[in-house]
């Protein structure tokens, strides 16, 4: 940067240009990834919630279904 004060002809003022624009590029390269990411976090936890929210119904269904049968061997014996 400082190379930029006592440039001494145009070429210098162009690859620091150069510099400039390429560092904006990364820069807004590397939040869109960041923003990216954090989505598909977001979407993978979702995902995950709804498939074990999915276990713990089934799981559910199989102890009601399990008391109903005792209840019903009482309720026959």
């Amino acid at each position: 940067i400082f190379s930029s004060v006592v440039a001494r002809d145009m070429s210098d003022i162009i690859q620091v240009g150069a510099i400039i624009i390429l560092r904006a590029a990364l820069t807004f390269l590397i939040h869109w990834e960041i923003k990216n990411e954090e989505e598909h976090e977001k979407e993978d936890f979702q995902n995950s919630a709804k498939f074990l929210y999915k276990i713990f119904a089934l799981q559910l269904c199989g102890h009601l279904l399990m008391l109903s049968k005792i209840i019903l061997f009482i309720d026959l014996g």
